[in-house]
């Protein structure tokens, strides 16, 4: 199972045309169809599947989750009603699981320190290491504690929110009162500025708002910083430009019509990047 196309990822090779509950029910077969497969299998297979990290042996996403829900709760029964399947320990496979969204994991860390090293007024940074142990703790809850089934039907989805979790979990446990995520809506209002023709509109909100960020991450430094003050923290651009002129520390004011101008650009680059991403 190629991981870049996990089989329980609701938006894959499905036509556009389907409502949310075809969509879920759609995904909710694949999940069940591929599971009793794997249930028919012997327990040195099942395992040998499940402990997979790489290549056609791998089961998908959705169904590793399935397996190490069912074995966290065969390790909490105790009134002997729940049947027993032999399967490796929760412990065990949440250990795949991590593993094999390694690189997906390494991304957001990247993506995150350099955004953090921009928007928080600290000289702390935080380290790959926390990050990564945050997100571990909070996977855990959600898929081992609180066996939480969209896991099982979105869990790239899933993932991304666990990831933004985890990071403003870490953030307020380091710096406290100091630290203000960006507001619901944020990135929203930065796609309000983009033309509609930017995006392949048949991609979900959520998928555009990663495009954004990633898109974000090429911006020049100014820019990045001009686009977090006017959309995290709502400033005017004749705060903007005060701020900039005491940070820059060149001089010379920073204008007002300086900031419009360095704002209209990474507006226009962003739309460029947003277009690259979505050409066929």
């Amino acid at each position: 199972m190629d991981d870049d196309a996990d089989a329980t990822d609701v938006n894959a090779q499905i036509p556009p045309d389907k409502t949310p509950e075809e969509l879920l029910s759609i995904a909710q077969a694949r999940v069940d169809g591929e599971v009793a497969t794997l249930l028919a299998l012997s327990a040195s297979d099942l395992a040998r599947r499940l402990l997979a990290t790489a290549g056609s042996e791998t089961v998908s996403f959705g169904a590793l989750v399935y397996f190490i829900q069912l074995a966290s709760a065969q390790a909490s029964a105790t009134d002997g009603t729940m049947p027993a399947v032999s399967l490796p320990t929760p412990n065990e496979m949440i250990d795949v699981l991590l593993e094999r969204i390694k690189g997906l994991n390494e991304q957001w860390v990247r993506s995150f320190l350099a955004l953090a090293s921009k928007s928080l007024r600290t000289n702390r940074e935080p380290t790959r290491d926390d990050l990564l142990q945050q997100l571990k703790l909070i996977l855990l809850e959600r898929i081992v504690v609180k066996h939480r089934e969209k896991w099982q039907l979105f869990f790239r989805r899933s993932l991304f929110y666990a990831q933004r979790d985890a990071a403003h979990a870490f953030l307020r446990s380091q710096y406290g009162s100091g630290f203000t995520p960006a507001p619901p809506g944020s990135l929203d209002r930065i796609l309000a500025q983009l033309p509609a023709e930017t995006h392949d509109m048949k991609d979900e909100l959520w998928i555009r708002r990663i495009d954004l960020m990633r898109c974000f991450q090429r911006l020049t430094e100014k820019q990045q910083v001009v686009i977090i003050k006017r959309y995290w923290d709502g400033l005017s651009f004749t705060r903007i430009a005060d701020e900039q002129s005491e940070a820059e520390n060149t001089g010379k004011k920073v204008g007002e019509d300086a900031m419009r101008k360095r704002h209209d650009k990474a507006i226009e680059a962003l739309r460029l990047c947003c277009e690259e991403r979505n050409e066929p």
